[in-house]
């Protein structure tokens, strides 16, 4: 099924870049899927994004460490795809935190 800009189901997305900040173009739509707030997915990919950055680890360097592709750690991220307990323990062990840390909700 083909969308066209007139069809109900096309939504035009506006992003706005500004050089000191790096926007990710999903989080607009965070809420939509829960009435109790984010997704379970969501939330651990941002969480997991915060702690990398926050340490200033690369997407690559947390893939080498915790032996998953840095593809698949960048899916992660970005609420494509879901990890499973055993990723969430190999990623939770090479960013040195409890795998519950990157499950608990944001602030």
């Amino acid at each position: 099924m083909a969308l066209h800009a007139k069809s109900a189901d096309f939504h035009r997305k506006t992003i706005v870049y500004d050089p000191n900040v790096e926007y990710i173009a999903w989080l607009n739509i965070l809420h939509r899927g829960s009435a109790f707030g984010m997704k379970l997915r969501i939330q651990l990919g941002l969480n997991i994004q915060e702690v990398r950055r926050s340490r200033g680890i690369s997407q690559e360097s947390l893939a080498h460490r915790a032996d998953i592709d840095r593809g698949y750690i960048g899916k992660i991220e970005n609420a494509k795809h879901a990890a499973t307990v055993d990723m969430i323990e190999s990623i939770a062990e090479a960013l040195d935190i409890e795998p519950m840390e990157l499950l608990k909700p944001r602030s």
